[in-house]
């Protein structure tokens, strides 16, 4: 535990943010500058880094509900150390497991971190898929600086591959906004056929445009 912080600073977590909500124009307003999709899926996939080096510590928490009220955060936290300390945790079967304790650890406060968030935008209602990933990422440019970054798909297979190796459960495309016409929520239904996915609905958002 005296590692710990130190370790913790330079801990890479790599987050995917989505909502339970579709319908939110500020989601839309913030990441897709008024227009776009939202894409509905479902939560059977196990997301992992593709083209990536192999990572033996790649340590996957997958999607975890964001808690935002207080007291629900203290329940969280209390949760999750109580685990901690059981003599059936994680902690206790790690050398039987193969991993290292400092590892375990890391990860699990990695994934308790990242689903704490302050109460003001509980509205958004989001969840995020979480993993930790100590390979080398990619970087691209952003108005803020240098991001780094790992492409993810549905894939078992070995990370250095450049494709996933398997499809998305895509279930729904939400169109817009502005208000979507009958042309645009085809267009987006033609472009999902062509990725072989077929039977996806494709609905209006119904969502203002307000600039």
């Amino acid at each position: 535990m005296d590692e710990l912080e130190a370790t913790f600073e330079s801990l890479p977590i790599y987050i995917i943010s989505a909502s339970k909500k579709p319908g939110l124009v500020n989601q839309y307003q913030g990441y897709a500058g008024g227009g776009g999709y939202a894409v509905e899926l479902g939560t059977g996939p196990v997301l992992r880094p593709i083209g990536t080096e192999e990572d033996p510590n790649l340590w996957i928490m997958g999607w975890l509900d964001v808690v935002y009220e207080g007291t629900a955060k203290r329940e969280y936290v209390h949760e999750i150390l109580n685990e901690l300390v059981r003599p059936e945790s994680i902690v206790a079967l790690a050398p039987s497991m193969g991993r290292s304790l400092q590892w375990v650890l890391e990860d699990t406060f990695a994934a308790l971190i990242s689903v704490l968030k302050h109460e003001a935008f509980e509205a958004e209602q989001e969840v995020r898929y979480v993993f930790t990933y100590r390979g080398r990422p990619k970087f691209r440019p952003e108005p803020r600086g240098i991001v780094p970054f790992i492409k993810v798909g549905n894939h078992q297979g070995a990370l250095k591959s450049e494709q996933p190796d398997g499809r998305l459960p895509i279930t729904g495309v939400f169109v817009g906004p502005p208000a979507s016409t009958a042309e645009r929520r085809m267009r987006s239904v033609d472009l999902l056929l062509s990725k072989d996915y077929p039977g996806v609905r494709s609905t209006d958002s119904r969502l203002p445009y307000v600039p």
